[in-house]
């Protein structure tokens, strides 16, 4: 991204294909797109033009920011509102795999304004004029991991913008806490995940209980007591304190939603300082308090 860009393109200024993002006109004209992204950016031409998804590949990162700026001011405009609405949330998701993935903060967290702006516009719709989950969530199924992953960023903006993508996808009936939270629930056996992202896991599925009572039978696709169970015990034999103390906090949130019935039976083999652990943190929630007392039995 250090070479040479070509001098700004010259159109009126009403004209411009990004017209709408702010400093237009001291962008770079974007270069041609790589043969090897040719198939993939095809589509995405026919949708949206092909000067901005030229700027959607370009290796210069200002240009992928606007046109996926562009997208979103265009979008929450209602200028297509004349397009076929399942191949128009394929093209964005498309369009979102690259820019949730991008390797530079500004371009992510433009990504998150977009998906936000389509989750309250298109997920939130449903009936005879809006899409189906059948629609949504396989077109979301690819962006998911990537997103998940960000709860993990160095970056403390790019996290919290995950979380808060992630939480207005649960809110959205054709998409769901039970579709969000089986991707903040996965782990992999090959991969480990850094201490801080496991954290930023638990976090989130504690606000999501809390905040939202995603969690089945409060929520029809909320997700499931026994799901979160095994996934914050498993995360409890983590070596990590941090680890520890955040699965405590989310099966106290468990606790205090759902009652003791799936909970008691994962706790029963554990030694007696970590049993007290939880059995501290139920009775803090019990009081009227929240957290972990640090250090108890961890």
């Amino acid at each position: 991204e250090r070479e040479a860009a070509p001098p700004p393109p010259s159109f009126p200024p009403d004209k411009h294909p990004l017209r709408g993002v702010p400093n237009v006109e001291e962008l770079p004209a974007p270069e041609g797109i790589s043969p090897s992204f040719s198939k993939e950016a095809g589509p995405l031409i026919d949708l949206f033009g092909e000067y901005l998804i030229r700027c959607l590949y370009s290796k210069t990162w200002h240009l992928r920011e606007a046109a996926v700026l562009k997208l979103d001011l265009d979008f929450n405009a209602g200028l297509f509102g004349d397009f076929n609405t399942r191949q128009f949330l394929e093209g964005l998701c498309v369009v979102l795999k690259r820019a949730i993935s991008d390797k530079i903060a500004q371009v992510f967290l433009t990504s998150t304004q977009l998906l936000q702006s389509i989750a309250i516009g298109l997920f939130a719709i449903q009936g005879d004029e809006g899409l189906k989950k059948s629609d949504v969530q396989p077109c979301l199924d690819p962006l998911l991991p990537l997103l998940v992953e960000r709860l993990g960023d160095a970056n403390n903006r790019c996290r919290d913008a995950a979380a808060i993508s992630l939480t207005s996808l649960v809110k959205q009936p054709t998409v769901g806490g039970h579709f969000v939270g089986q991707y903040l629930l996965r782990t992999s056996k090959k991969k480990q995940l850094p201490a801080k992202s496991i954290v930023s896991r638990l976090s989130l599925l504690e606000s999501l209980v809390t905040e939202c009572q995603c969690i089945q039978p409060m929520k029809k696709d909320g997700m499931t007591q026994e799901a979160l169970m095994q996934a914050a015990m498993g995360w409890f034999n983590s070596p990590h304190q941090e680890v520890r103390m955040a699965c405590v906090s989310l099966v106290g949130a468990i606790y205090t939603l759902a009652g003791p019935s799936e909970i008691e039976k994962h706790l029963k083999d554990l030694r007696p300082a970590q049993l007290d652990a939880f059995e501290l943190e139920f009775k803090r929630r019990a009081e009227g308090g929240g957290g972990v007392a640090e250090g108890v039995g961890l």
